[in-house]
């Protein structure tokens, strides 16, 4: 049930008279015909009504007071100028003005509220409203409404930088409309993370900007770019909505959903609030959130996946059945080559099951003084020699709540074709080594790492840099404090430690994927490159900048563990030797051929702290071959040049790290003349000319670590998802048919 209320105040026929004449001759302003105030059944609402669609510009004075401003719109003398609802809990006061700028007439409204609330923005042929939600227990300081139908991208654009109190600038013209759907309240990162989802699917991004904000850039290489035709149902408006997951994590539900996006759907993981943004047409976003909501589920079956150190898995199998039975275990397997169970447990006993499991798994208490340990994940003959030297020393370096082997009785053997120690002692050492090698023998923590390793040529006057953010503070908890310092090259901080010498690199974290370099030429020309690319040259009056990709692997390390990459050639170099003094060809000169690899090194070897953090230990070599000015090469062979750089970086999981290194000059040679005339012999010499122009070369690493989950959990997590989630009927698929008869 809606009940109106307008309040009509005085309409001042000569101020009004006065300050049209004072405008700045616009063609065909929109004339707003009146302001009108509503109550709605859980919101109020102020209505703005014109003749027309008008430009409005949303403005946060304070926290609370909005000011609209609607462009090329003049208020009509019979029109309400201000409005003060009765009984309202939200909206206070409602004031229109005319005024004026540089660019035509300009009419403001001013809406003074409750502190803490934020309307939600709807525009249509007819004008506007501002409906400010009314919500019964709740702060409205921490969230935002993004109910947005067919708006402007430009209008979604200031709405946000209003709600956040951010900057953002855009570049170009966007001229496509867009609705957003999503839950009453969203936060700033969720609010900031649906802008970035709506930007993709108009193929562009936002990239920091010097001294704060971000500017809006053409996305080049955007992964989900915009196709505005929708073939399949061409009448069907894209639209983008947000669902808050609350079983599964946000970022595995969108692995599972990739291969049902397709080419014209967008789909985003949000980790701080555990929610994924789905963006396309609505039917296809329907059907995906559809199938979202029947994943995300609290499964009456759960999915184990136990490793058994003491006990042989088939056997524990049979327990298990005979004990349990059908009314607890659904399923029970056994991998024998891991000794691992695979159960399918009811939700509500699994406790109960992973006691039995632990009861089951302990080691027997034996008498003898001859026992064999079993190592599944470290070298046993490293241990060995650390028990050996626990043995002989004073401090026992014992784990927690174990006893000293410093002074016992016991010798140690190895058994290599099963990977055991076969110990002989008595039962109590046999006991406090069972424990230290319970704590020790764990599998490693596994980390992905991805590098990028960029070179970067450019002309000696032109500047490489990338946007960047140093962190600071602690911003996990929610009490805590911190900031951030962001730069560009144009700012001329942290790009200095590129350009300049002293050939030192810096680290920093960035603030979000792809890696955006930009590069800028001797008069302050900025052009922003996206990596990784394989390869891209850029190329400005006289002078030109090329990019390459050197290398960009993927790889998956145990913690503590090294691996090493090596792209390049084996170039052969001759190399000159004298004879021996004692032989008959002493003056004569042998040479030989010796081959060096010339290309670019990587070793990482990462190391996962206590906190989630990831410690990368980086080396990495680039090597080329240079001619020498001057030298014939053919009696000289090839020139070497090699950059070495070896570095430790402590980053969080997940985040990005880039390592800039200063550049470094090098000269190239160039000949240019008049065909075949240059080629003459002596005469030739005038119609050609040798130039030797300076150039640099700078390289860029990109490296991000992520720890990844346990084996057995991610096999459990992969076939929970598989296994204990069954999709409903109106979204699985079909099933095959049956053969008669």
């Amino acid at each position: 049930m809606r009940r109106a209320s307008r309040l009509v105040g005085p309409a001042c026929w000569t101020w009004a008279a006065l300050a049209l004449l004072s405008l700045p001759v616009s063609a065909d302003p929109i004339r707003v015909t009146g302001i009108d105030f509503e109550f709605l059944e859980d919101a109020e609402a102020v209505r703005v009504r014109s003749d027309g669609e008008v430009e409005i510009e949303v403005r946060e004075l304070d926290d609370d007071t909005l000011s609209i401003g609607l462009r090329d719109a003049i208020l009509d003398p019979g029109a309400t100028e201000r409005i003060v609802p009765k009984n309202a809990k939200v909206v206070r006061v409602v004031t229109a003005t005319q005024a004026a700028d540089e660019r035509g007439a300009l009419l403001r409204v001013r809406i003074e509220h409750a502190p803490g609330h934020r309307p939600a923005i709807e525009t249509d042929s007819s004008g506007f409203s501002a409906v400010f939600a009314s919500l019964e227990g709740q702060d409205p300081r921490t969230g935002y409404i993004p109910d947005f139908r067919s708006i402007p991208m430009t209008q979604l654009i200031r709405n946000v930088a209003a709600a956040n109190g951010e900057t953002l600038l855009v570049s170009g013209e966007i001229n496509q409309r867009i609705s957003l759907v999503g839950p009453r309240w969203l936060g700033p990162g969720e609010l900031s993370a649906l802008l970035d989802t709506a930007l993709l699917m108009k193929n562009r991004m936002a990239v920091p900007m010097p001294g704060g904000g971000r500017k809006i850039l053409s996305g080049v290489t955007a992964p989900f770019p915009w196709v505005p035709e929708l073939p399949e149902e061409p009448d069907d408006s894209p639209l983008i909505t947000l669902l808050r997951l609350e079983n599964v994590d946000s970022a595995a539900m969108i692995r599972v959903l990739q291969p049902m996006l397709g080419s014209l759907t967008l789909g985003v993981a949000h980790h701080g609030t555990n929610s994924i943004f789905l963006a396309g047409s609505a039917a296809r976003v329907a059907r995906l959130q559809k199938i979202a909501r029947a994943l995300d589920t609290v499964p009456e079956e759960e999915f184990l996946a136990i490793t058994l150190m003491n006990r042989s898995s088939d056997d524990v199998v049979e327990v298990l059945e005979r004990v349990l039975g059908g009314n607890t275990i659904v399923r029970a397997q056994s991998d024998s080559r891991t000794n691992t169970l695979l159960l399918r447990v009811l939700a509500e006993q699994v406790g109960r099951v992973r006691s039995l499991i632990e009861r089951l798994d302990r080691k027997l208490e034996l008498d003898g003084r001859l026992h064999v340990f079993r190592i599944r994940y470290s070298d046993p003959e490293r241990l060995a020699e650390q028990l050996i030297d626990l043995q002989l020393s004073d401090r026992s370096g014992r784990a927690a709540g174990s006893a000293s082997l410093a002074g016992r009785v016991f010798k140690v053997a190895m058994h290599a074709p099963t990977s055991s120690l076969v110990i002989r002692t008595d039962p109590e050492t046999a006991r406090v080594i069972g424990d230290l090698l319970a704590e020790i023998d764990v599998p490693p923590p596994r980390v992905r790492v991805n590098v990028t390793l960029v070179e970067v040529i450019t002309d000696s006057n032109f500047t490489v840099g990338f946007d960047a953010l140093i962190p600071f503070g602690n911003l996990e908890s929610s009490g805590g404090t911190g900031g951030g310092l962001a730069s560009t090259p144009a700012s001329g901080s942290l790009s200095n430690l590129l350009a300049g010498g002293g050939g030192n690199g810096f680290v920093t974290r960035m603030t979000r994927s792809p890696l955006v370099v930009p590069i800028t030429d001797a008069v302050g020309n900025v052009v922003d490159v996206t990596i990784p690319r394989e390869i891209f040259q850029l190329s400005a009056s006289e002078s030109s900048s090329v990019a390459r990709v050197l290398q960009n692997p993927s790889l998956l390390v145990a913690s503590g563990d090294e691996q090493s990459i090596f792209a390049g050639d084996n170039v052969p170099v001759p190399v000159a030797a004298a004879g021996s003094a004692d032989s008959l060809d002493a003056l004569q000169t042998r040479t030989t051929v010796e081959r060096h690899d010339v290309g670019t090194t990587l070793r990482v070897r990462p190391t996962v702290g206590r906190e989630g953090s990831v410690q990368l230990d980086l080396y990495i070599e680039s090597s080329r071959t240079v001619d020498v000015a001057g030298a014939d090469q053919d009696l000289l062979g090839p020139s070497f040049v090699e950059r070495v750089v070896e570095t430790t970086i402590q980053i969080p999981s997940g985040a990005l790290a880039v390592i800039g290194f200063a550049a470094r000059p090098f000269f190239v040679e160039t000949e240019t003349g008049v065909p075949y005339l240059r080629s003459i012999p002596v005469l030739g010499l005038l119609f050609r000319a040798r130039e030797v122009s300076e150039r640099k070369s700078t390289l860029l690493v990109a490296v991000r670590a992520e720890v990844e989950d346990a084996e057995s959990e991610a096999l459990a997590r992969a076939l929970r998802r598989e296994l204990a989630n069954p999709l409903p009927p109106e979204v699985a698929p079909p099933a095959a048919p049956v053969p008669p008869g």
